[in-house]
């Protein structure tokens, strides 16, 4: 799934995802990674590092996000396709 509406300022930000169902299983496929988020509202993820976060754990923090985004299934728009192999399913 997509991030949409990114918003915040400095280092405090959020994003939104397609669905609630989308935002638990991100923040719990991220956790199983390493990698703490938060949920805020109904479908979107804050991120609130530290200020003392390195650019090293950034980069971490992105490489991370971007394999648990990949390995969600994409929102259901029509049809119902199975997932592929190496997706989290939604719940």
């Amino acid at each position: 799934p997509e991030l949409t509406n990114v918003r915040g300022m400095g280092l405090m930000t959020a994003a939104d995802l397609p669905s609630g169902a989308h935002k638990e299983t991100v923040i719990q496929g991220a956790f199983e990674r390493g990698l703490l988020l938060l949920g805020c509202g109904e479908t979107a993820l804050r991120f609130c590092p530290p200020l003392c976060i390195t650019a090293e754990q950034v980069e971490t923090c992105l490489r991370i996000l971007d394999g648990v985004l990949g390995a969600v299934e994409p929102a259901k728009t029509s049809g119902t396709a199975a997932p592929s192999a190496g997706t989290l399913p939604v719940v």
